[in-house]
């Protein structure tokens, strides 16, 4: 039996989403140094999300859960977008060492977008042909095509191919 869950800090706030079975979601062992960071500050409260009978079910959740949190605008310390390794899978050093500088490099990305996007909403809906979506995440995964194209429709930088089968695409108001 396979779950997702979630590490919260002891106010609620979402900080990792993750999949697991047995005790993965209470073992502190093989997680990433921001992680640890935000547990001896804050510390740590786990809630069980969903059961799921296969892994991938888990992994599906795990992936949709991490865009949805993403999109609404939490900091979380997963290094993915979910949905990778096997169970029990361990990292080399040579591989934590990526995972650290790439970590490095996403948090100095990250300040960045929150600094030119303050005054922005941190999920911003959109309709694409008269469906309302609550991101573009959302709505680039249930009709199969790329965030970062359908974005760009969104933005006026491009128009989608006729063979998408999109025809009319807005930001909600």
């Amino acid at each position: 039996m396979f779950y997702t869950y979630a590490h919260t800090k002891p106010n609620g706030t979402i900080f990792y989403i993750g999949k697991g079975k047995a005790e993965r979601a209470w073992d502190r062992s093989g997680r990433s140094e921001y992680w640890t960071r935000i547990v001896n500050k804050h510390g740590l409260e786990v809630q069980i999300l969903a059961n799921w009978k296969t892994e991938q079910e888990a992994f599906d959740h795990e992936i949709l859960l991490i865009s949805c949190f993403k999109d609404m605008g939490y900091e979380l310390a997963n290094h993915t977008n979910g949905g990778e390794g096997p169970s029990g899978m361990q990292h080399t050093d040579k591989a934590k060492l990526k995972i650290g500088i790439a970590s490095s490099l996403r948090k100095r990305s990250t300040i960045t977008k929150q600094r030119s996007s303050e005054s922005q909403p941190a999920c911003k809906k959109c309709i694409v042909n008269g469906v309302e979506y609550h991101s573009v995440g959302e709505a680039a995964r249930k009709l199969g095509i790329s965030q970062p194209a359908l974005s760009n429709w969104l933005n006026e930088k491009t128009k989608p191919k006729a063979r998408m089968n999109v025809f009319e695409y807005r930001w909600s108001k």
